[in-house]
């Protein structure tokens, strides 16, 4: 294995619906030199145990052996297949790089990230995390809280890997084919 795909999000881009598609379809994607790990009976179809452990969590702690990636690699390898593909939207919240690019040294990197317009990637997160954890925070409240840039995520990213390493994309649901990520 030569290379490393990292779809890191950002989410309310259709990660969770890219995820589906990209553990749906395993065999044949290793057909084409692409390997997407399994690791649904931890976190589903992402790769939110591998967000975990690059933000420091022990292995164990996320549910993985503590040889997660060598025995990634070395599935990837048997396969025959040159690329793995990593895909969690919680790869974009990593706040230090460092261990995710010693973790992926001597590898070929690409990070794949979807950007939203901020104030619909904010008003749908803002309804998800109404539903889902009964936020009581005003939407002014929830703003000032996740007040961020798209140009600083980019640029720490950029200075992990390069600005080539970097595939970035205007995440617009009438610009799919279809209207459909997948």
């Amino acid at each position: 294995m030569k290379n490393i795909v990292l779809h890191i999000g950002t989410n309310k881009t259709g990660t969770s619906t890219l995820q589906d598609f990209l553990h749906s379809n395993r065999a044949q994607l290793k057909q084409y030199g692409f390997y997407y790990p399994d690791l649904s009976d931890i976190c589903g179809s992402a790769h939110h145990a591998v967000s975990r452990i690059l933000k420091g969590l022990s292995a164990d702690e996320a549910g993985l052996p503590n040889t997660w990636f060598e025995d990634i690699v070395s599935r990837a390898d048997d396969t025959k297949c040159d690329t793995v593909i990593f895909s969690s939207e919680d790869f974009h919240t990593i706040k230090d790089l460092a261990l995710l690019k010693a973790t992926f040294e001597g590898y070929e990197v690409k990070v794949i990230l979807y950007l939203r317009e901020y104030v619909a990637y904010l008003s749908s997160w803002y309804q998800q995390a109404i539903h889902s954890r009964n936020l009581t925070m005003s939407f002014d409240e929830f703003i000032e809280f996740h007040k961020s840039h798209y140009s600083s995520l980019l640029n720490k990213w950029a200075a992990a890997f390069g600005r080539d390493a970097l595939v970035t994309s205007v995440y617009k649901r009438a610009n799919l084919v279809g209207a459909d990520i997948t």
